[in-house]
C-alpha cells in the first residue's frame, strides 16, 4: 500500500465529498468512444488524440469546451450527439474502480456522509453511478454537476456549493479527487484534500497542488480515516 499524509489533519471531518471520473469510476473509454462517434457523425473530421498529455487535456475539459473549439455552428448538434451516444454506451465503456464501491459502503457504516462533486453533467454522473451501482443517488448528501455552478474546478464554488447544500462545514471535511484542479479547488475552499494517484493524474502532481494525503487505490482511503480517528 502506498500511503501518504502530509498535510491537514483528517481527523473530525465526518463529511466526505468526492470527483467522480478518475477517482471512483474510469470513464475515458466512454469520453473518448463519444468524442470519436460525434467527430465521425456530426462533424465529419478524424478526432485525433495522439497523446496521454492530449487525453489529460480533454479530460479537464467540457464537452461544450471541445466543440466549441473545433466548430461554430454545430455545436448543440454535437452536444446532443454526445450525450445521446454516452447514455446508450455508458453501461459498456464505464467501469468503477476496484475497492470503490466497498470503500463508500464502508465510509457509510462509519457514520460518515457521502457527496459526489464532478464537473461531468448531472445527467451523466447520475448514469454512471446507476450502471456501475456504486451507490444509491438518495445515499448521497448532494450530487454536483456541472450545471450547478457557473465556475467549474479549479474554482471552488462547486465544493461550495456542496458544502452549502449538505449543511456542512469546511473544517468537517474532505475532497477527494484525482487530478491537480480537483486539489486546487478544495484548497480555495478550505477543505482537506486527499489525492487519488490511481487515477488520471500522478502522485507527484497531486502532491504539488496541495493534496494533504495520497492514496494509491480506493480503499486506501478507509486506512487514512480509521488512523484519523
Amino acid at each position: 500500500m502506498n500511503l501518504d499524509v502530509t498535510g491537514k489533519s483528517l481527523a473530525g471531518r465526518f463529511h466526505l465529498f468526492f470527483d467522480l471520473d478518475g477517482t471512483l469510476v474510469d470513464s475515458r473509454a466512454a469520453i473518448v468512444n463519444a468524442y470519436h462517434h460525434v467527430f465521425a457523425s456530426v462533424l465529419r473530421v478524424p478526432f485525433a488524440l495522439t497523446s496521454h498529455a492530449d487525453l489529460q487535456k480533454l479530460l479537464a475539459m467540457r464537452p461544450i469546451e471541445v466543440f466549441s473549439q473545433a466548430t461554430e455552428k454545430s455545436v448543440d448538434d454535437c452536444l446532443a450527439a454526445y450525450s445521446e451516444f454516452y447514455v446508450a454506451n455508458g453501461a459498456r465503456d464505464v467501469q468503477s474502480y476496484e475497492g470503490a464501491k466497498a470503500m463508500l459502503t464502508q465510509l457509510r457504516a462509519l457514520g460518515r456522509s457521502i457527496g459526489i462533486v464532478t464537473n461531468k453533467g448531472h445527467q451523466r454522473a447520475a448514469l454512471d453511478l446507476s450502471n456501475t451501482r456504486l451507490i444509491d443517488i438518495s445515499d448521497l448528501t448532494v450530487l454536483i454537476g456541472a450545471e450547478h455552478t457557473i465556475e467549474r474546478k479549479p474554482h471552488p464554488a462547486p465544493l461550495i456549493a456542496a458544502l452549502e447544500l449538505s449543511g456542512a462545514t469546511a473544517s468537517q471535511s474532505i475532497y477527494v479527487g484525482d487530478g491537480p484542479h480537483d486539489m486546487e479547488a478544495a484548497v480555495q475552499a478550505g477543505m482537506a484534500c486527499v489525492g487519488a494517484s490511481y487515477g488520471y493524474y500522478p502522485a507527484h502532481t497531486l502532491s504539488a497542488a496541495g493534496a494533504d494525503a495520497l492514496i494509491a487505490c480506493p480503499l486506501d482511503l478507509l486506512t487514512l480515516i480509521k488512523e484519523a480517528d
